[in-house]
């Protein structure tokens, strides 16, 4: 310490020494962060809540399953009568063509 300067010991301060607020601080925000971390874990989905949207997913596939099935035999339907079809004009065809032939050979009438 000078007498006759401006210069003051650091160590003599008439203010006192604030407390560790550093430490203090860690701590809180260590609180903080472990309180943080068990609400997140705690406002996780309810069992009930897995389960209902377990079912709407089973829901929703038995449902698109069911309308792939639906369209499965519709085509296969679909199918069927078509060759139904085919296979009634083949046998109309044939018979008009026989009958023809039957005329044009005279062993029938018209």
């Amino acid at each position: 310490m000078f007498l006759f300067g401006n210069q003051v010991n650091s160590d003599i301060s008439l203010r006192p020494k604030p407390k560790n607020t550093n430490k203090t601080m860690k701590n809180l925000l260590t609180v903080l962060a472990l309180a943080a971390s068990v609400s997140f874990v705690a406002c996780g989905p309810s069992q009930a809540d897995i389960d209902k949207e377990n079912k709407r997913v089973q829901d929703s596939t038995d449902s698109s399953n069911k309308v792939a099935s639906d369209a499965e035999a519709a085509k296969m339907q679909h199918e069927a009568d078509s060759m139904k079809a085919i296979q009634d004009a083949a046998a109309k065809v044939m018979a008009d063509s026989l009958h023809a032939d039957s005329v044009k050979r005279k062993l029938i009438k018209k």
